[in-house]
C-alpha cells in the first residue's frame, strides 16, 4: 500500500479507502472514506509519525479511540475502527457526519452570524451531547464550531476525568453541595 499524502485520493488503508482530505493539523490528517466493505462513509484521522506529533499525540489518540468507543449518543460521532495502517500511523476511524461543521456554517453565513432561534437550538444539542460525554467522564478537550456540526459533537482531543481530580461542581445539579461544602447556585 502507498503512503497516504494530501493527494492520496483513492488510497486503501485496510478495509478504507480515501475519497477526500478534510483537514491537517498538528496531531495528523483527517479524511473523507469509505469502507469498501459495507460501503458506509467513514472519516479516518491518521496520526502525524513526526514533526509536532509525539509520544504524547499517539498515546492520546488511543485513549481517545478507546473513550469514544463506549460513548453512544445520537449527537457524538461513533467511533467504528482504530487501527496502525501498514505505514506505522495510527488511524482513528469515525462515522462520517453530513453537512458543514459549524465553523463553515459561520464562515458561510458572515456578518450578522446565526438567527438567534438556531443559535440556542444549535446550542441546546451540543450541551446535551457535552453533558452525556461529561456523564461518562469523558472531557471534550477541544470543543469549537469546527468539532460540532448540525448532527453531532466530533470528539477531538477527548480525555478521561478522573472522578477524584476532576471539578465537583461539574456534576452537581443546582442548589446542591459538593465534597468541598461549596454550592452550587
Amino acid at each position: 500500500m502507498e503512503t497516504v499524502t494530501a493527494t492520496g485520493l483513492g488510497t486503501r488503508l485496510g478495509r478504507y479507502e480515501i475519497d477526500a482530505t478534510l483537514s491537517g493539523g498538528n496531531m495528523g490528517s483527517v479524511y473523507r472514506a469509505h469502507d469498501v466493505e459495507t460501503g458506509a462513509s467513514v472519516v479516518l484521522k491518521r496520526v502525524h509519525e513526526n514533526g509536532h506529533a509525539s509520544g504524547f499525540n499517539l498515546t492520546a489518540a488511543k485513549t481517545e479511540a478507546r473513550l469514544l468507543s463506549f460513548l453512544r449518543h445520537p449527537r457524538v460521532a461513533v467511533v467504528v475502527d482504530h487501527f496502525h495502517d501498514p505505514d506505522g500511523h495510527y488511524t482513528l476511524v469515525t462515522g462520517f457526519v453530513e453537512g458543514p461543521d459549524l465553523q463553515r456554517v459561520l464562515w458561510d453565513r458572515g456578518k450578522p452570524g446565526l438567527p438567534v432561534a438556531e443559535v440556542l437550538e444549535r446550542a441546546h444539542e451540543a450541551l446535551d451531547a457535552l453533558a452525556y460525554i461529561h456523564s461518562q467522564q469523558v472531557v471534550h478537550a477541544d470543543v469549537k464550531p469546527a468539532n460540532s456540526s448540525a448532527e453531532a459533537i466530533l470528539c477531538s482531543g477527548c480525555t478521561w476525568m478522573p472522578p477524584r481530580r476532576a471539578c465537583s461542581r461539574c456534576f452537581e445539579t443546582p442548589g446542591t453541595e459538593s465534597e468541598s461544602g461549596v454550592s452550587s447556585p
